[in-house]
């Protein structure tokens, strides 16, 4: 893609994981980027990187769409990354009625890929070796159930409302807890490790690249602190029919669990850019990049041969003036 000043791209909730290295990238190609979130600009470090910083309402609020309408009339902004589930949900409702392009999935895939259960139902039919058994909440009989479980809400994020299920005196406790089953799912804990597929796809050309990782160290809503990048040219095939079945558009992540004996159990597609993204990017692949082009209508870039690399994230201290 061509350097080109003239695009405006406005950023959300740029004090999330994924932020820095999605202004960076923008930035690199000359595009002009307007960065927002929830947070006083003092308080986010990353809103001394974009061109002009907005404090907005939250996602879920009346107000940020006002605001949110304000801003692309004001910037002039041609596409919206938006960075976290909550604003794609909400972004997936305003789509088609703002100036901006909103750079996710499709609608539908996007409805599917919030709804744990409706992403399992999808999936089932031709990957269920690689599926945990997922039942609703509202169907589990007690009797014959296998522990230890894992419970979490159908549409949940960074691990909100997820609990584990030791014993039957767990598992009553907890459902006693919740009012509506049908919108929590219950699996089998695998046990391994988490490994996180970046995915970029192109709906139009179908055109995919894969790139995973190993997550030995993570904070606790689950975004990887120190990683291992390595090849695996079968989980990479796999994490790609994944997303042509899912009709992913840009890039997305899919979690995998990696059980002791090497293979793959399919956890779930967060339909965003991972926290992690910048561990892709520093293997070799500009996701960032990519994701605009596949809303440009452009080739995205071939798969690249990444090196096995471990990497770590560190933080660091700035002065908000």
């Amino acid at each position: 893609m061509n350097e080109n000043p003239s695009l405006c791209v406005l950023v959300t909730a740029i004090g999330s994981f994924s932020a820095d290295r999605v202004i960076r990238e923008l930035h690199d190609a000359g595009i002009r980027v307007i960065g927002c979130d929830i947070y006083p600009r003092q308080w986010i470090a990353n809103s001394s990187l974009v061109d002009v910083f907005y404090h907005v309402a939250l996602a879920h609020s009346k107000e940020y769409e006002i605001q949110l309408r304000e801003i692309i009339q004001e910037e002039h902004v041609d596409y919206i990354f938006p960075l976290t589930d909550i604003e794609v949900d909400v972004l997936n409702g305003l789509r088609g009625t703002l100036e901006s392009v909103v750079c996710i999935s499709g609608a539908d895939t996007i409805r599917v890929c919030r709804d744990k259960w409706k992403t399992f139902q999808i999936l089932v039919p031709k990957f269920e070796k690689y599926l945990i058994p997922t039942r609703l909440l509202s169907n589990i009989k007690i009797d014959g159930l296998e522990y230890p479980v894992i419970c979490k809400p159908i549409n949940g994020r960074s691990s909100s409302g997820l609990f584990i299920a030791h014993n039957v005196r767990d598992f009553q406790y907890y459902r006693s807890t919740i009012t509506d089953g049908d919108r929590y799912c219950v699996q089998p804990k695998i046990e391994g490790t988490v490994v996180t597929v970046d995915i970029v796809r192109s709906e139009w050309n179908d055109e995919c690249v894969a790139i995973p990782r190993r997550e030995f160290l993570r904070t606790p809503n689950g975004a990887g602190v120190s990683v291992e990048i390595f090849q695996n040219d079968i989980l990479c095939e796999l994490a790609k029919n994944i997303a042509s079945e899912l009709n992913i558009n840009g890039c997305v992540n899919f979690e995998f669990i990696e059980t002791p004996s090497h293979e793959y159990r399919f956890l779930e597609c967060n339909p965003r850019f991972s926290g992690g993204i910048s561990f892709s990017c520093i293997a070799g692949y500009n996701f960032v990049m990519n994701h605009l082009k596949c809303f440009l209508h452009e080739s995205i870039d071939s798969q690249p041969r990444t090196r096995d690399m471990f990497i770590v994230k560190k933080y660091n201290e700035y002065v908000m003036d």
